[in-house]
């Protein structure tokens, strides 16, 4: 009877083990996930970020373009044309 409770206290002890192996592996298993998908979710960003700027930035040139264009008659439009592109300006050198 006694042996075979300390080889019941072995195997216990084995799964035991085995589980807390487990646990760690998990462990460093979803810290490393965590880390690929904070450093996914960065290049993602800097990505977004970058096409936002490069939009901006031609959109600024294309505005700039447009208002050689015009003819000089039309102040009101020109005038609303040259706020556009001060804004695409503007933002465009908030996100730089």
């Amino acid at each position: 009877m006694q042996a075979e409770q300390t080889q019941l206290d072995k195997a216990v002890a084995r799964v035991a083990l085995e589980c807390s192996r487990t646990e760690d592996f998990l462990q460093t298993l979803t810290v490393r996930r965590m880390k690929a998908e904070d450093e996914q979710r960065g290049n993602i960003a800097g990505e977004l970020h970058n096409d936002m700027n490069q939009e901006l930035a031609m959109l600024a040139v294309d505005l700039r373009l447009l208002l050689r264009l015009l003819p000089a008659g039309d102040p009101v439009l020109i005038e609303s044309i040259l706020k556009l592109q001060q804004r695409a300006e503007v933002l465009s050198a908030n996100l730089a």
